[in-house]
């Protein structure tokens, strides 16, 4: 697991409830002939992208809650819910610089090996 996967993961997400969105959207709609064709296509190439970002997603989080508590809430804190390192050392109840310092590393290297 890199950071970059980390920092990409809530975009992912995001991305992941547009297609379940718009899949569903295309699933209440009927249509007969060449045009219910091309939406059964389309709704097929949404759902394949659904399930290949949903792979994605699971590996990310299955590294992520596999770590101790105190780094998995600081990851989640960073790099899902986008909060600063003031307000992860508040929630965590350490210093800001031991959180975005040494405790920030070691959980990337937890998660380096996963």
């Amino acid at each position: 697991m890199t950071k970059a996967e980390l920092v990409e993961w809530p975009y992912l997400c995001d991305e992941w409830d547009r297609l379940d969105r718009d899949i569903k959207g295309l699933e209440s709609k009927k249509d007969v002939g060449r045009s219910q064709a091309r939406m059964d296509r389309r709704l097929e190439d949404l759902k394949k992208r659904k399930d290949v970002l949903n792979a994605r997603i699971e590996r990310i989080e299955n590294a992520v809650y596999s770590l101790p508590s105190v780094e998995q809430r600081l990851i989640v804190l960073r790099y899902c819910e986008k909060d600063s390192w003031q307000r992860i050392a508040l929630e965590l109840t350490f210093s800001c610089e031991y959180v975005r310092g040494r405790l920030h590393k070691h959980a990337l290297s937890l998660l380096k090996d996963l």
